[in-house]
């Protein structure tokens, strides 16, 4: 990961290092408690055998990549 310029290291006053402690700490403090396990329908059809669960956790980790990828 990238070290923060000065004007980011001084705008953060010091807090953050890099790149990823920014990301870190967002992660880390938004409010995921309004998010809920929701179906993927794989098919198209809207048979319940041919969808699959996705659950909070499953968001928060494609959260987490999304948001490292922007840094990338």
């Amino acid at each position: 990961m990238a070290k923060l310029n000065d004007d980011w290291w001084h705008g953060f006053r010091g807090g953050f290092q890099t790149e990823e402690d920014v990301i870190e700490f967002i992660f880390e403090n938004i409010d995921t408690s309004k998010w809920k396990d929701s179906y993927v329908d794989v098919g198209g059809y809207g048979e319940p055998n041919e969808m699959f669960k996705q659950t909070v956790e499953d968001k928060k980790e494609l959260f987490y990549d999304f948001m490292m990828s922007l840094i990338k």
